[in-house]
Protein backbone atom coordinates (compact mmCIF):
# COMPACT_ATOMS: atom_id res chain seq x y z
CA UNK A 1 0.00 0.00 0.00
CA UNK A 2 2.94 1.97 -0.09
CA UNK A 3 1.87 3.50 -3.39
CA UNK A 4 -1.66 4.94 -2.20
CA UNK A 5 0.10 6.63 0.73
CA UNK A 6 2.52 8.07 -1.80
CA UNK A 7 0.23 9.41 -3.51
CA UNK A 8 -2.20 10.71 -0.61
CA UNK A 9 0.73 12.18 0.99
CA UNK A 10 0.92 16.14 0.69
CA UNK A 11 3.78 16.39 -1.28
CA UNK A 12 2.72 14.26 -4.18
CA UNK A 13 -0.61 15.98 -4.28
CA UNK A 14 1.08 19.44 -4.72
CA UNK A 15 3.17 18.02 -7.50
CA UNK A 16 0.20 16.13 -9.62
CA UNK A 17 -1.10 19.61 -8.85
CA UNK A 18 1.18 21.65 -10.60
CA UNK A 19 1.82 19.13 -13.12
CA UNK A 20 -1.76 19.93 -13.73
CA UNK A 21 -1.70 23.17 -13.83
CA UNK A 22 1.71 23.64 -16.04
CA UNK A 23 -0.78 21.18 -18.89
CA UNK A 24 -3.89 23.43 -19.05
CA UNK A 25 -1.43 26.58 -19.27
CA UNK A 26 0.34 24.67 -21.99
CA UNK A 27 -3.29 23.41 -23.32
CA UNK A 28 -3.89 27.29 -23.51
CA UNK A 29 -0.90 28.94 -25.41
CA UNK A 30 -1.19 26.67 -27.93
CA UNK A 31 -5.04 27.45 -28.61
CA UNK A 32 -4.32 31.41 -28.27
CA UNK A 33 -1.21 31.11 -31.07
CA UNK A 34 -3.67 29.00 -33.07
CA UNK A 35 -6.00 31.83 -33.13
CA UNK A 36 -3.31 34.39 -33.52
CA UNK A 37 -1.70 32.88 -36.88
CA UNK A 38 -5.35 32.43 -38.78
CA UNK A 39 -6.10 35.54 -37.87
CA UNK A 40 -2.40 36.87 -39.35
CA UNK A 41 -3.49 34.45 -42.00
CA UNK A 42 -6.82 35.85 -43.27
CA UNK A 43 -5.34 39.35 -43.04
CA UNK A 44 -2.41 39.29 -45.41
CA UNK A 45 -3.01 35.96 -47.15
CA UNK A 46 0.20 34.30 -46.80
CA UNK A 47 2.24 31.79 -44.69
CA UNK A 48 5.67 32.08 -43.43
CA UNK A 49 7.69 29.47 -44.95
CA UNK A 50 9.86 29.44 -41.08
CA UNK A 51 6.46 28.00 -39.53
CA UNK A 52 4.15 25.65 -39.83
CA UNK A 53 2.18 27.20 -37.26
CA UNK A 54 -0.28 29.19 -39.46
CA UNK A 55 -3.62 27.63 -39.94
CA UNK A 56 -5.80 27.62 -43.08
CA UNK A 57 -8.53 29.58 -43.29
CA UNK A 58 -12.13 28.93 -44.10
CA UNK A 59 -12.83 30.69 -47.12
CA UNK A 60 -15.85 30.50 -49.23
CA UNK A 61 -13.71 28.78 -52.46
CA UNK A 62 -13.08 25.20 -52.09
CA UNK A 63 -11.36 24.45 -55.47
CA UNK A 64 -7.91 26.49 -55.56
CA UNK A 65 -4.35 25.84 -54.12
CA UNK A 66 -4.17 28.94 -51.68
CA UNK A 67 -0.25 29.12 -52.11
CA UNK A 68 -0.27 28.71 -55.55
CA UNK A 69 -0.28 31.73 -58.05
CA UNK A 70 -4.01 30.71 -58.86
CA UNK A 71 -4.40 30.64 -54.88
CA UNK A 72 -3.11 33.93 -54.21
CA UNK A 73 -4.97 35.54 -57.34
CA UNK A 74 -8.18 34.42 -56.24
CA UNK A 75 -7.36 35.81 -53.10
CA UNK A 76 -6.63 39.11 -54.42
CA UNK A 77 -9.86 39.22 -56.29
CA UNK A 78 -12.17 37.58 -53.35
CA UNK A 79 -10.76 40.14 -50.81
CA UNK A 80 -11.49 43.11 -53.27
CA UNK A 81 -14.97 42.31 -54.73
CA UNK A 82 -13.80 41.58 -58.06
CA UNK A 83 -15.07 37.69 -58.18
CA UNK A 84 -17.75 35.80 -56.06
CA UNK A 85 -17.12 32.51 -57.31
CA UNK A 86 -20.12 29.84 -57.83
CA UNK A 87 -22.89 29.43 -55.69
CA UNK A 88 -21.31 25.59 -54.90
CA UNK A 89 -18.06 27.83 -53.39
CA UNK A 90 -16.21 26.67 -56.69
CA UNK A 91 -14.10 29.27 -58.89
CA UNK A 92 -13.71 27.15 -61.49
CA UNK A 93 -10.05 28.01 -62.81
CA UNK A 94 -10.02 25.65 -65.83
CA UNK A 95 -13.12 27.21 -67.58
CA UNK A 96 -12.81 29.59 -70.20
CA UNK A 97 -13.55 33.27 -69.75
CA UNK A 98 -16.76 34.48 -71.00
CA UNK A 99 -16.98 37.84 -72.52
CA UNK A 100 -19.66 38.86 -69.91
CA UNK A 101 -17.35 37.39 -66.73
CA UNK A 102 -14.54 39.44 -68.43
CA UNK A 103 -16.54 42.60 -68.70
CA UNK A 104 -17.48 42.52 -65.09
CA UNK A 105 -13.97 41.99 -63.57
CA UNK A 106 -12.46 44.28 -65.55
CA UNK A 107 -15.09 46.93 -64.41
CA UNK A 108 -14.95 45.89 -61.03
CA UNK A 109 -10.93 45.52 -61.11
CA UNK A 110 -10.64 49.06 -62.77
CA UNK A 111 -13.10 50.74 -60.38
CA UNK A 112 -15.20 52.32 -62.91
CA UNK A 113 -18.50 53.28 -61.90
CA UNK A 114 -21.43 51.91 -63.91
CA UNK A 115 -22.80 54.41 -65.99
CA UNK A 116 -25.67 52.42 -68.17
CA UNK A 117 -28.00 49.90 -66.82
CA UNK A 118 -30.70 49.11 -68.56
CA UNK A 119 -29.94 47.77 -72.31
CA UNK A 120 -32.93 49.64 -74.05
CA UNK A 121 -32.44 47.68 -77.09
CA UNK A 122 -28.74 48.55 -77.46
CA UNK A 123 -27.65 44.51 -78.23
CA UNK A 124 -30.38 42.25 -79.38
CA UNK A 125 -28.89 39.78 -77.23
CA UNK A 126 -28.42 41.04 -73.98
CA UNK A 127 -31.40 40.93 -71.82
CA UNK A 128 -32.64 43.44 -69.23
CA UNK A 129 -32.04 42.13 -65.80
CA UNK A 130 -29.16 40.08 -65.79
CA UNK A 131 -26.62 40.54 -63.87
CA UNK A 132 -24.22 41.45 -66.33
CA UNK A 133 -26.20 43.65 -68.18
CA UNK A 134 -25.01 46.62 -66.55
CA UNK A 135 -21.11 45.20 -66.84
CA UNK A 136 -21.36 44.64 -70.55
CA UNK A 137 -22.94 48.35 -71.43
CA UNK A 138 -20.70 50.21 -69.16
CA UNK A 139 -17.78 48.41 -71.04
CA UNK A 140 -18.67 49.60 -74.17
CA UNK A 141 -19.55 52.64 -73.03
CA UNK A 142 -16.09 53.24 -72.03
CA UNK A 143 -14.34 51.71 -75.23
CA UNK A 144 -13.36 48.38 -73.28
CA UNK A 145 -15.74 45.95 -75.20
CA UNK A 146 -17.40 46.36 -78.69
CA UNK A 147 -20.05 44.66 -80.32
CA UNK A 148 -20.75 41.77 -83.20
CA UNK A 149 -20.73 42.37 -86.42
CA UNK A 150 -20.39 45.82 -88.34
CA UNK A 151 -23.29 46.73 -87.19
CA UNK A 152 -22.25 46.26 -83.42
CA UNK A 153 -25.40 45.12 -82.77
CA UNK A 154 -24.44 41.89 -80.89
CA UNK A 155 -22.73 41.70 -78.04
CA UNK A 156 -22.23 38.07 -77.68
CA UNK A 157 -21.92 37.70 -73.61
CA UNK A 158 -20.95 33.50 -73.44
CA UNK A 159 -18.54 33.78 -76.08
CA UNK A 160 -15.16 32.89 -75.01
CA UNK A 161 -12.40 35.30 -75.00
CA UNK A 162 -9.04 35.08 -76.58
CA UNK A 163 -5.56 36.14 -75.33
CA UNK A 164 -5.47 39.18 -78.28
CA UNK A 165 -8.82 40.26 -77.37
CA UNK A 166 -8.17 40.28 -73.42
CA UNK A 167 -5.10 42.25 -73.64
CA UNK A 168 -6.66 44.92 -75.71
CA UNK A 169 -9.68 44.84 -73.39
CA UNK A 170 -7.42 45.25 -70.02
CA UNK A 171 -5.11 47.90 -71.70
CA UNK A 172 -8.64 50.74 -72.14
CA UNK A 173 -9.59 48.94 -68.76
CA UNK A 174 -6.55 50.56 -66.93
CA UNK A 175 -4.86 52.64 -69.88
CA UNK A 176 -2.02 51.16 -70.31
CA UNK A 177 0.68 52.27 -72.45
CA UNK A 178 0.08 51.08 -76.45
CA UNK A 179 2.81 49.53 -78.23
CA UNK A 180 5.35 48.72 -75.69
CA UNK A 181 8.31 46.41 -76.80
CA UNK A 182 7.85 42.79 -76.81
CA UNK A 183 9.53 39.97 -78.46
CA UNK A 184 6.50 37.04 -79.15
CA UNK A 185 7.39 35.12 -81.69
CA UNK A 186 4.37 34.39 -82.95
CA UNK A 187 3.15 37.75 -83.31
CA UNK A 188 2.87 39.29 -86.48
CA UNK A 189 3.79 43.15 -87.04
CA UNK A 190 1.32 45.66 -88.26
CA UNK A 191 -1.62 42.87 -86.99
CA UNK A 192 -4.64 44.79 -85.25
CA UNK A 193 -3.54 43.27 -81.78
CA UNK A 194 -0.02 44.00 -81.60
CA UNK A 195 -0.11 47.45 -79.70
CA UNK A 196 -1.47 45.41 -77.06
CA UNK A 197 1.11 42.49 -76.87
CA UNK A 198 3.77 44.60 -75.04
CA UNK A 199 1.30 44.83 -71.46
CA UNK A 200 1.57 41.02 -71.22
CA UNK A 201 5.34 41.31 -72.43
CA UNK A 202 6.53 44.10 -69.97
CA UNK A 203 4.77 42.87 -66.61
CA UNK A 204 4.69 39.43 -67.22
CA UNK A 205 0.99 38.56 -67.07
CA UNK A 206 0.95 35.05 -68.79
CA UNK A 207 3.35 32.85 -66.53
CA UNK A 208 1.80 29.63 -67.12
CA UNK A 209 2.45 30.13 -70.94
CA UNK A 210 5.92 29.47 -72.64
CA UNK A 211 7.87 32.87 -72.20
CA UNK A 212 8.73 33.98 -76.07
CA UNK A 213 5.36 32.68 -77.36
CA UNK A 214 2.03 34.97 -76.49
CA UNK A 215 -0.74 32.55 -78.69
CA UNK A 216 -2.65 35.05 -79.69
CA UNK A 217 -5.65 33.11 -80.53
CA UNK A 218 -5.78 30.60 -77.29
CA UNK A 219 -9.00 31.33 -75.30
CA UNK A 220 -8.60 32.10 -71.80
CA UNK A 221 -9.46 30.49 -68.78
CA UNK A 222 -10.78 32.24 -65.39
CA UNK A 223 -7.48 30.96 -64.09
CA UNK A 224 -5.30 33.20 -67.05
CA UNK A 225 -7.42 36.00 -66.43
CA UNK A 226 -7.42 35.78 -62.57
CA UNK A 227 -3.69 35.89 -62.28
CA UNK A 228 -3.30 38.29 -65.09
CA UNK A 229 -5.02 40.80 -62.43
CA UNK A 230 -3.26 39.89 -59.75
CA UNK A 231 0.17 40.43 -61.36
CA UNK A 232 -0.58 44.01 -62.83
CA UNK A 233 -1.71 45.11 -59.00
CA UNK A 234 1.98 43.60 -57.72
CA UNK A 235 4.01 44.32 -59.47
CA UNK A 236 7.42 44.02 -58.60
CA UNK A 237 9.84 47.32 -57.90
CA UNK A 238 11.93 47.31 -60.92
CA UNK A 239 12.28 48.10 -64.63
CA UNK A 240 12.94 45.99 -67.98
CA UNK A 241 14.10 49.64 -69.70
CA UNK A 242 13.87 53.08 -69.07
CA UNK A 243 10.94 53.22 -71.48
CA UNK A 244 9.03 50.85 -69.28
CA UNK A 245 5.91 52.58 -67.38
CA UNK A 246 4.57 51.27 -64.15
CA UNK A 247 1.23 50.34 -64.39
CA UNK A 248 -1.25 52.94 -62.78
CA UNK A 249 -4.13 50.43 -60.93
CA UNK A 250 -6.64 52.06 -58.63
CA UNK A 251 -6.66 51.90 -54.84
CA UNK A 252 -9.22 49.11 -54.26
CA UNK A 253 -11.25 48.79 -50.63
CA UNK A 254 -10.87 45.63 -48.98
CA UNK A 255 -13.98 43.34 -48.15
CA UNK A 256 -13.92 41.17 -44.87
CA UNK A 257 -14.21 37.28 -46.48
CA UNK A 258 -16.62 35.60 -44.78
CA UNK A 259 -15.06 32.78 -42.30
Amino acid sequence: MRWLHFLTSAPSRSLVIAISIIGLATVALLESHSRFSAQTYQQYGTESSSSSSFVEPVLPITDVAWHSPEGSAVYFLLTHGIIQGYPDGTFRGGELVSRAELAKMLILAGSIPITHIFNNGRFHDVAEGEWYTPFVLTAEAKGIAEGFPTQRILFKPSLSVNTAEFLKMLTRTFNLREGMPQSYADVPEKIWYEPFTGVAWQYELLPLRPATFLQPNRLLTRREVAIAIDLLFHQPQRRRSPQWPPPVVPLLFTIPLPL
